[in-house]
């Protein structure tokens, strides 16, 4: 038996453990003389008589017995509990059945097999649900979600093979009632790195094969010799959006323009630090300088500076500052001659509305450079602004769609 099954057997053994115990009690007592007020001769029966009124207790009413009579005390006291006991079992047993029927998932999930558990109802579970079906069309999958308010979850539902559970997915019961050890792929997406984390090392756990199958998103940068970082395929959306950005927008920017290019990042959160790691990967030695810009700027050069390091063969100037100070891009120009250059200048604060409004104010300034505003959901306005402006929007979930690596939508094969 698999590992995720071994907590409901365990639960099932008691239960039987349970009711073992009560019917074998009950069978003792008549044994040891009891008998009953209305079955007086029930104390000397045969065997099979009281093992058939002993089955008799579990039926809800009983059957008339009576009250325990006769016999040693505590023969009637073992009957007395068993009188009480057996219905009570039978009880519980029944409105567990009855629970079970009404419960529709529980029993279409009993029966899934090679299905797709995604973890989560935000956008990112919508852009792998949207790429799993344009590779995997009869691919049957199942939403886990606390939140059922979310706005992605309207889209999650129009497709007619999503099934949606509400419930967390970090929770082995969970994962055991989704049969994530039968699932052809685990995804777990939520926006909270440590459920994505709890539920892959419960499943890593539990059901070490089905590791190979599961997909972790998750921000943080190293997951150490931990089981999920060893067997699962983790990633972070921050850092494929990046890895698309600098070679469909970038890398065509600084083969086309000489001499080295100087790249502006205006926003360096978790994002704007992808993107800087993300350049020093592809494209260390095509641009000169890097001017990181942002309210918070030298705490996050000081987490890139730990977490991911500063590699040699570019500059780097930091200033902490509102992106939509005029007087900090005049300081810019003034240094680096930004009005008569071509430099790259990112947009990439958290707010898509803020770096919209700052793209067109920069791309005004600096008619020679190539500015790109981040968003995450693609918007027609924004296009068409920026379409008559000469600003480029880039879609964070359109950049994470098209990165995602086709081995995660093979349903026959491992993740990574």
């Amino acid at each position: 038996m698999d590992g995720l099954g071994a907590g409901r057997w365990r639960w099932w053994r008691l239960r039987l453990a349970v009711l073992l115990a009560v019917f074998f009690g009950g069978l003792l007592a008549f044994r040891l003389g009891v008998g009953t007020s209305e079955r007086p001769g029930l104390a000397d029966a045969s065997l099979f008589a009281q093992l058939y009124y002993t089955l008799g207790l579990f039926v809800l009413g009983g059957m008339d017995l009576g009250t325990p009579a006769g016999g040693p005390a505590l023969g009637r006291g073992l009957l007395w509990l068993v009188y009480f006991g057996a219905p009570a079992i039978t009880a519980g047993a029944l409105a567990e059945l009855i629970a079970a029927a009404l419960d529709a998932d529980r029993i279409v999930l009993r029966r899934l097999r090679g299905h797709v558990v995604v973890g989560g109802a935000g956008s990112v579970a919508r852009v792998f649900v949207d790429r799993l079906f344009a590779a995997e069309p009869r691919a049957n999958v199942v939403v886990v979600t606390k939140d059922l308010a979310r706005a992605d979850l309207a889209a999650l539902r129009a497709r007619p093979r999503v099934r949606v559970v509400h419930g967390d997915v970090s929770r082995a019961e969970m994962l055991e009632r989704v049969r994530a050890d039968r699932a052809g792929r685990v995804a777990l997406l939520t926006g909270d790195d440590f459920a994505n984390l709890e539920a892959a090392s419960q499943l890593a756990a539990r059901a070490p094969d089905q590791a190979a199958r599961t997909i972790v998103h998750r921000f943080l940068r190293a997951l150490g010799r931990t089981s999920v970082g060893q067997r699962c395929e983790s990633f972070n959306t921050h850092q494929l959006a990046a890895s698309g950005l600098v070679a469909h927008y970038m890398l065509v920017h600084f083969e086309r323009t000489t001499p080295l290019d100087l790249v502006v990042l205006a926003g360096f959160g978790r994002y704007g630090q992808s993107v800087l790691a993300e350049l020093q990967a592809q494209a260390l030695g095509r641009f000169c300088a890097v001017v990181v810009v942002d309210r918070e700027a030298e705490q996050g050069v000081a987490v890139f500076e730990e977490q991911i390091g500063f590699r040699p063969g570019y500059a780097v100037d930091v200033r902490q500052a509102d992106l939509h100070d005029p007087r900090l891009w005049t300081a810019l120009d003034a240094k680096f001659g930004l009005a008569a250059s071509e430099p790259v200048i990112v947009v990439g604060s958290g707010d898509p509305g803020e770096n919209l409004r700052a793209a067109l104010g920069l791309v005004a300034r600096f008619p020679k450079a190539r500015v790109v505003s981040r968003s995450f959901e693609r918007s027609r306005f924004a296009e068409e602004l920026a379409a008559g402006s000469g600003i480029e929007v880039f879609g964070v979930g359109q950049l994470v769609a098209e990165n995602m690596p086709a081995r995660w939508f093979d349903l026959a094969g491992p993740a990574r």
